[in-house]
């Protein structure tokens, strides 16, 4: 199996080569917004493929598509047909979650996979749920038409979304719910200065800029800014990690959390690299910081109230320690925490992504979603060459006791299942929310749907 000395695709006999780093601008920022200038709505009536080659599927997914990257991200609803949407691929291509077909595509790379793509609400009130995309608020009706009629991207752009001054490299954009109550949603954008080039193998490359990095709130109607906080130190990465919370401080307002993380310029890119120190919880109505906590979380979420204090929690998946880990909402303090142990190796990332989930045990507590993408490329470095822990797993995990309650699992060693993981909302109407899984170690990329039913 022929692999490559920079960033293989194992096991498909797919390479991603330095080239593609190479080509994009040092300023991803400028090279978002000057790919954004010239690229063009184009018609994709790309039906889901019911079956990819050589990855067959237990049980069947709902759709695939192959051939277009591995990253998918829920988008809400934005063909206005009360049925929630989701992109898949590594440019935006908008699914319709009631088709289950693109309905439209926008010719820009996704720098860092899904970190800067979701729903934005309906911003203009229109009646059709708007899509944030890399730095951009884009109206998510006009996306949409462009089936049939062509728009310049700058008509589609309801705000942009500016970088605090010298930040070169960007991290997460995450709408955050409405903090100043007019009626949208507000977005927080996550500035690291910071990224990871290239890896793994003899050539890591870590590009850092001059500063602790940035997150700021951006009002959701318009796009202008409301607070910017800050890291520590140079090179602290802050904003590689954003994430919105309930409301820990009993404000009426809910809160967000930022994180220190070196991100990927793609998702697919699992390099073992310390990617960040800490996360740090803020307030939404103030922009005060709540609580901090040291080490670097891949990934995080909120949680209903477990530890029976009455504040909503938080959990956080330390992927490269394959540990999850439930803190209290109210001050950090840890709750429980989960390892791998349930798996035959060490060789997983546990907590790549992770999720509330409806409650499996029926112990009154919500359970937990987590992707284990088990890559190949975690492991170079080990005794005897790159190794294969399996195909990847995504799992219901017990949140009393870290015991898997229920799970997916990819049919081949090297897949890379659950190397993205999205919680898509209701499509089929049952009650339970769809899950969209990418693949990295399928050549071109996968993307699979699976009912929600099927973690049951």
């Amino acid at each position: 199996m022929q692999r490559s000395p920079l960033l293989s695709r194992p096991g498909m006999g797919f390479a991603l080569e330095s080239g593609v780093a190479s080509r994009l601008d040092p300023n991803p920022g400028v090279f978002m917004l000057a790919a954004a200038l010239t690229a063009l709505i184009v018609p994709l009536q790309l039906a889901a493929s019911r079956s990819a080659p050589g990855v067959p599927a237990v049980p069947r997914p709902m759709a695939e598509f192959d051939g277009l990257g591995h990253v998918v991200a829920p988008l809400g609803d934005v063909d206005g047909d009360d049925v929630p949407d989701f992109q898949v691929g590594s440019s935006l291509n908008v699914v319709s979650g009631r088709a289950l077909k693109s309905v439209a595509r926008l010719g820009l790379f996704a720098f860092g996979g899904s970190d800067w793509v979701g729903p934005a609400g309906d911003v203009n009130g229109d009646g059709f749920g708007d899509v944030l995309y890399q730095s951009l608020v884009l109206d998510g009706r006009l996306l949409v038409a462009g089936t049939e009629e062509r728009f310049p991207i700058r008509q589609l752009v309801l705000h942009g979304l500016d970088s605090p001054a010298g930040v070169a490299f960007g991290g997460q954009g995450r709408q955050v719910g409405d903090l100043n109550g007019d009626g949208v949603p507000e977005i927080v954008g996550g500035w690291a200065d910071a990224w990871i080039s290239r890896c793994p193998g003899d050539s890591i490359l870590v590009i850092l800029g001059g500063s602790p990095g940035f997150a700021s709130v951006y009002d959701g109607r318009d796009g202008s800014v409301l607070a910017t906080v800050s890291g520590e130190t140079t090179a602290d990465a802050f904003g590689g990690l954003v994430q919105p919370l309930d409301d820990l401080d009993g404000d009426g307002v809910l809160d967000f959390a930022v994180g220190t993380r070196i991100i990927p310029y793609s998702e697919g890119l699992f390099c073992h690299l310390p990617e960040g120190n800490y996360v740090r919880t803020f307030s939404g109505a103030t922009g005060q910081p709540l609580w901090t906590l040291e080490g670097a979380p891949r990934s995080m979420a909120a949680l209903q109230d477990m530890d029976g204090d009455g504040t909503p929690d938080v959990v956080l998946g330390y992927a490269y320690e394959s540990r999850i880990e439930l803190v209290s909402g109210v001050d950090g303090r840890r709750i429980a925490s989960f390892d791998d142990r349930f798996l035959p190796n060490d060789l997983h990332l546990l907590g790549n992504q992770v999720y509330p989930w409806q409650d499996l045990d029926g112990d009154g507590r919500e359970d937990l979603l987590v992707s284990i993408p088990q890559p190949v490329r975690f492991s170079i470095g080990v005794p005897g060459g790159p190794q294969s822990a399996g195909p990847g797993i995504v799992a219901v995990l017990s949140s009393q006791n870290g015991k898997p309650l229920a799970r997916l699992r990819g049919s081949e060693d090297g897949q890379e299942f659950g190397a993205q993981l999205a919680v898509l909302g209701d499509i089929d109407g049952d009650g339970v929310p769809e899950i969209g899984v990418g693949s990295s170690g399928v050549e071109g990329g996968l993307v699979q749907i699976f009912s929600g039913a099927d973690l049951h």
